[in-house]
């Protein structure tokens, strides 16, 4: 999970005072909590101003941020009194040169969103959810047009012209990643969106009918009214009325196994009729907000059907051409290839193992961030 953030400082080249060398000792992780690795086959990622600075040690991979790789002032956040780690600007850059596409902006919405994923399990680990975002997709703007001849950094100007801010879970931000990813990447192509913004009635009539203040659509395109909201498996607490029910079979003398199936009912059916309500109320002020499920993106070609149905409010709602995406979604090899980098970003065993034939790396790494650990 990601630390509170500290003070965000310049580089701060290694320094092994008092010790004249190096050990493995002083590059131990275990004071920040973090799981030692080194001496394990992985080499700790160091940075230094120059190369005189960097660390000669087989466990070591320096980068060298001089002239030629300037990095703007104020690129590192200080989580100690002699250790800073990229600011998550510069790791967003960093990872440009590792990731592929659709991994590269999910991993800049969870920078820019309110959830984490799990540092041990980024793909069947629980995420954490409702935490503020470490940055913004304006921060990253300014740091990829002012950084110099970074590595990653051809590829991170690209993804951030497709980044979208306020993702409130992982699955979601997979949805919003697929949707305006490119079509040479085998995504939908729908140009940028904007996540999880109030809608507010623009006249009393339409508020006097509204049984909430404000909806928040998960996912609405620029320049349009058109939207998705991803309502996932625990949306609806189906399994916890199962069994709750089971309880209540195995143990009827006891009351309160009864009472807790009755209140289970009532909160599932008081989201179902929420949920009615909010796209009910969500037309009402002029969005078609398309639900999206998990078999829509665990079935093979359901999320196509889905985007075919918002590319069909889309042209009816805007003046967009969107023949090129329905063109790509005619085509076979591209819908296999598309189900499969769906399939590959998703939790669960098979998505893994898809993950690792397309060579998506950020599956290869337990963490979803490297360390880069500076002025030891």
């Amino acid at each position: 999970m990601w630390p509170k953030m500290g003070k965000r400082v310049n580089l701060i080249d290694p320094d092994s005072s008092p010790q004249i060398r190096w050990s493995k000792k002083l590059l131990s992780l275990s004071r920040f909590g973090l799981k030692d690795r080194v001496g394990e086959g992985r080499p700790i990622d160091v940075a230094a101003s120059s190369k005189s600075k960097r660390i000669r040690a087989p466990y070591v991979r320096n980068a060298v941020f001089d002239e030629a790789h300037m990095v703007p002032p104020k690129s590192f956040v200080r989580v100690a009194d002699d250790i800073a780690i990229s600011s998550p600007e510069l790791l967003f850059v960093e990872m440009g040169e590792t990731m592929k596409p659709a991994e590269h902006l999910m991993f800049g919405m969870e920078l820019c969103g309110r959830f984490s994923r799990h540092p041990d399990d980024w793909r069947n680990g629980r995420a954490k959810m409702d935490i503020a975002p470490v940055t913004s997709v304006a921060r990253i703007e300014e740091f990829t047009a002012s950084a110099k001849w970074l590595r990653g950094i051809t590829q991170a100007r690209k993804t951030v012209r497709l980044l979208a801010e306020n993702a409130w879970s992982p699955t979601e931000a997979i949805v919003a990643a697929m949707a305006v990813l490119p079509l040479g990447e085998f995504g939908y192509g729908l140009g940028r969106c904007e996540m999880n913004v109030r809608v507010k009635p623009d006249n009393e009539a339409i508020a006097r009918t509204m049984t909430k203040e404000s909806r928040v659509p998960d996912i609405v395109f620029n320049g349009s009214t058109v939207g998705i909201n991803y309502d996932g498996v625990v949306h609806l607490d189906l399994g916890g009325i199962a069994q709750a029910g089971i309880e209540v079979g195995l143990h009827p003398e006891v009351r309160a196994t009864q009472t807790a199936l009755d209140k289970i009912v009532r909160d599932v059916r008081a989201k179902a009729v929420d949920d009615i309500r909010r796209n009910r109320e969500l037309m009402a002020n002029g969005y078609t907000v398309f639900p999206v499920v998990k078999e829509d993106l665990y079935d093979e070609g359901g999320l196509d059907k889905v985007m075919l149905q918002v590319i069909g409010a889309l042209e009816r709602t805007t003046d967009a051409d969107l023949s090129s995406q329905r063109e790509a979604l005619d085509l076979p090899f591209a819908t296999r290839q598309r189900q499969r980098l769906i399939w590959s970003l998703l939790p669960g065993s098979r998505e893994k193992r898809i993950s690792s034939d397309l060579g998506l790396r950020y599956s290869d790494d337990p963490a979803t961030v490297r360390e880069m650990l500076i002025g030891f």
